[in-house]
C-alpha cells in the first residue's frame, strides 16, 4: 500500500524532500522528478539562550539524548563509557519505539550512569552546555540507516563534540564529529575529543549547528515554496492564455 501511494504521489509531485541520503535515493528510485536533501535540523536558538558559562563545561561528561530503544541503541557502548571512567549522562523515552529498556538504564544508573527522564528543550540544553560529548550510539539496521538524528546539531550547537556510530546521514567533521566503527573506537575517539572544549572549537561548532536551524530552514523553505510557486504560475498562464484568431 506504501509503495502504490508513493507512486501516485511521485506522478502528481514537484518536489519531494528527503531527510538523509538513504532517504533521497529511495525517493529518486520511486520515480519522483526533483528530490531535495534537507536533514533534520535543531531548534538552534533555544539551545543557545540557556548557554551557560565555559566554567560550567565538565571535561569527562558526556550525553546522550533520544529515545532509549533496544531496537534502535547499541547499550554496549554506554558500558564502555563508564567503564572508561566517563561520567555518562542520559536523556529521553525508555520504551518509546520498539523494547523496553527499563532493565538496561537500571543497570547503568547502577553503574553510575544519572538518568535525567524527559526533559523540556530548555533544560535539556542546559545539561547540554555542561557536557563535553554527545553520543549517537545507534546499531546499524535498515531504520537507523535512514535516519537522520537531529541531536547531531544540538550537541554542536551547544559546543559539544559529537561521537556517532557509521550512521550514513551522519558525515565527519574532523576536529568536532567522528564516526566510529565500535566500543573500543568509541572509547578511543571521546578520550581525544574531551580535550577538544577551548572556544575556537566551541565556536566553530555553534556555526555549523546555525546552518542546520529551523530559522535557516525557514528561509530556504520559503524561498522553494516562492520558485514552486512562481514555476506553476507561469505553466497555469501558458495554459489558460487565449491566442488571437489572426484570420479573424
Amino acid at each position: 500500500m506504501v509503495s502504490v501511494a508513493e507512486d501516485r504521489l511521485a506522478q502528481n509531485t514537484n518536489v519531494a524532500i528527503g531527510s538523509s541520503q538513504v532517504v533521497e535515493q529511495h525517493l529518486v528510485e520511486r520515480g519522483f522528478k526533483r528530490v531535495v536533501h534537507w536533514p533534520n535540523v535543531a531548534d538552534v536558538e533555544t539551545i543557545l539562550e540557556q548557554r551557560l558559562p565555559d566554567s560550567a563545561r565538565i571535561k569527562n561528561r558526556v550525553v546522550f539524548a533520544g529515545n532509549l530503544s533496544k531496537a534502535k541503541i547499541d547499550f554496549t557502548l554506554f558500558h564502555d563509557v563508564i567503564s572508561a571512567g566517563f561520567e555518562l549522562h542520559l536523556a529521553g523515552p525508555i520504551a518509546e519505539g520498539g523494547g523496553d529498556a527499563t532493565l538496561e538504564i537500571e543497570e547503568l544508573v547502577g553503574r553510575g550512569a544519572v538518568y535525567h527522564g524527559l526533559m523540556p528543550l530548555e533544560e535539556l540544553s542546559r545539561l547540554y552546555w555542561t557536557c563535553s560529548v554527545g553520543l549517537i550510539p545507534y546499531q546499524l539496521t535498515p531504520y537507523t540507516r535512514g535516519v537522520n538524528p537531529l541531536k547531531t546539531f544540538e550537541y554542536l550547537a551547544a559546543g559539544m563534540a559529537v561521537v556517532s556510530t557509521a550512521v550514513p546521514a551522519v558525515q565527519e567533521i574532523k576536529g568536532h564529529v567522528s564516526i566510529v566503527t565500535g566500543p573500543r573506537d568509541c572509547v578511543a575517539r571521546i578520550a581525544s575529543l574531551v580535550e577538544s572544549a577551548e572556544s575556537n572549537n566551541v565556536e566553530t561548532r555553534i556555526g555549523i549547528a546555525k546552518k542546520n536551524s529551523w530559522q535557516e530552514r525557514g528561509k530556504i523553505a520559503r524561498a522553494l515554496v516562492e520558485r514552486t510557486l512562481d514555476g506553476l504560475s507561469d505553466v497555469i498562464l501558458e495554459k489558460d492564455v487565449v491566442h488571437p484568431d489572426v484570420h479573424s
